[in-house]
């Protein structure tokens, strides 16, 4: 009898020390991602000290051309594109300051003050931001139409081939799967588009 009841505080001891053990490991891993989001989070907040180090570069060696070379180039045009670039970050990282702000976490809302002088992202991270802003441009603006309308009306032809959807069998419902769709405008072009549904 003493064997038994042995045996079985062991195993309780057993599944006790497994499961704390999942336990932390449950937390290290709600770090980890903490700690992911929080970087991501400062990487959007960083975008304009980011790009206004590579927009300096620009402007200053624009600024050390000899005249003699200037008559050679569309030298106010260029210097006004470059004006235009500052103007660009400053209203993309406006947005991107929203977009922190609904996400960010509470014990994290400091970030979102920050003057950030120089940026402490990671470079894949800036990457990504970047990566971003081209998106929301391809998917939510007028410049991005003709790029969206490249990338996904071909798509939107195919799926009204294969689903005829204003036939008489309008009960029947329709199932498309759209992997990586980026910011959600291809799911919503199949939906309104293909599937005649704003729904």
């Amino acid at each position: 009898m003493d064997t038994i009841e042995n045996n079985t505080d062991k195993d309780r001891q057993e599944q006790d020390e497994i499961g704390e053990a999942e336990e932390r490991a449950g937390d290290e891993n709600n770090d980890a991602e903490e700690q992911h989001h929080l970087d991501c989070n400062i990487a959007l907040l960083q975008y304009s000290v980011y790009l206004q180090k590579e927009i300096d570069r620009r402007e200053k060696h624009l600024k050390q051309l000899p005249n003699i070379h200037r008559q050679y180039l569309p030298f106010k045009k260029m210097l006004n594109d470059v004006s235009k670039l500052k103007l660009a970050v400053n209203t993309n990282q406006i947005l991107l300051n929203d977009i922190v702000s609904g996400s960010i976490y509470e014990k994290h809302t400091d970030y979102l003050h920050a003057k950030f002088i120089t940026y402490t992202a990671k470079p894949h991270h800036m990457s990504k931001v970047k990566t971003t802003i081209e998106q929301i441009v391809r998917d939510w603006s007028k410049e991005g139409e003709a790029e969206r309308n490249e990338c996904y009306l071909p798509i939107i032809s195919e799926l009204k081939k294969h689903l005829p959807i204003n036939n008489s069998n309008t009960s029947k419902e329709y199932q498309v799967l759209v992997p990586g769709f980026g910011l959600a405008r291809i799911l919503l072009d199949v939906r309104i588009k293909v599937c005649k549904s704003k729904k």
